[in-house]
């Protein structure tokens, strides 16, 4: 019987193995049921190489080859065996049974290898998928195609907003869930998951919190770390702007604009919080809002970047004259 692909998850990589979340990613992948009976999923890798990530040439794909467990496709010249020989990240995933399409590029930045996923995406249902984050177990792919494809009951108006503290009123609260309630039959061309963290403290669990109830379902900015999916065609037309950061706010904005609010599903995602646990819980709130500030007074993504990153270029690679900035 053939299938078709109801689900295409699209994962950036660059590097990974220097983090614990991969092989975590990939074998969550793998466990997830089909999204319906008769459709299958589509895992695309889109790869920056290491060794290469510093090259200008923004080349996109430009020769392939395959095996029989998934498809690499190489840009810049050099053959897939010698990315499968130098990169432990390209070969983690080339060689894991989840991962159908293994995409090496010269990208250098997150949107640009999305971007290239997204071209090579055959699904109906497209998901971004973050690089330190865990879909919902199991059932998430199927959550996703049902809810775009329109035959997912919307459960929201049953739920209520999680407290933060005991002085959230509870009107405020209902007020938070009717904005989330969605009629059974509705179909959303674009959705993510709710978010948590990790690990446990209260800025975390602050910081998820007005994520889920606050900057979503109010401001309709889905950050990448809620993994957000989206109808192909859709994604298609609204292309993730190729900025060094804030991307996902970008990329919410054109979609609010187009295609309206978002689906916020029931079921958490759960992302790393190393970054947070590395530079300090308070110092990188701080440090994100004063990001922020700088975005929405127009200085340059790349900067910002720099600055988020603090030089451990995790998902953008610059040349390395560019250091010392």
């Amino acid at each position: 019987m053939t299938t078709r692909v109801g689900v295409s998850v699209i994962l950036p990589l660059v590097d990974e193995l220097r983090h614990e979340y991969l092989d975590q990613i990939l074998e969550n992948l793998a466990s997830q049921e089909p999204p319906a009976p008769g459709y299958s999923l589509e895992v695309i890798a889109v790869c920056t190489p290491a060794q290469q990530s510093e090259s200008k040439d923004q080349r996109r794909i430009t020769a392939s080859t395959s095996t029989s467990t998934s498809s690499v496709l190489t840009a810049g010249g050099r053959v897939a065996g010698d990315y499968l020989r130098t990169d432990p990240t390209i070969r983690r995933v080339h060689e894991h049974r989840v991962v159908t399409h293994t995409v090496v590029c010269s990208a250098r930045n997150r949107a640009q290898r999305l971007n290239i996923g997204i071209a090579h995406a055959s699904g109906e249902v497209l998901v971004l998928h973050h690089p330190a984050t865990l879909l919902p177990a199991r059932f998430a792919l199927r959550d996703v195609f049902q809810c775009v494809t329109g035959t997912l009951a919307a459960s929201s108006s049953a739920s209520s907003s999680p407290s933060f503290s005991s002085s959230l009123s509870s009107s405020a609260s209902s007020s938070f869930s009717s904005q989330l309630e969605q009629s059974p039959t509705a179909t959303a061309r674009w959705g993510c998951f709710r978010h948590t963290f990790d690990h446990d403290h209260w800025l975390l669990r602050f910081t998820s919190w007005y994520s889920n109830w606050m900057r979503v379902p109010r401001y309709r900015i889905t950050y990448f770390d809620h993994c957000p999916f989206a109808d192909r065609l859709a994604l298609l037309d609204v292309p993730v702007p190729e900025l060094d950061i804030f991307e996902d706010t970008a990329w919410s904005r054109e979609m609010n604009h187009r295609y309206g609010a978002p689906r916020l599903l029931d079921t958490h995602c759960v992302t790393s919080a190393r970054r947070f646990l590395a530079a300090g819980v308070y110092w990188h709130s701080l440090r994100n809002q004063l990001l922020k500030i700088g975005y929405s007074l127009g200085l340059p993504p790349a900067i910002l970047n720099i600055l988020y990153e603090s030089r451990e270029q995790i998902n953008v690679k610059y040349p390395r004259d560019r250091d010392g900035l």
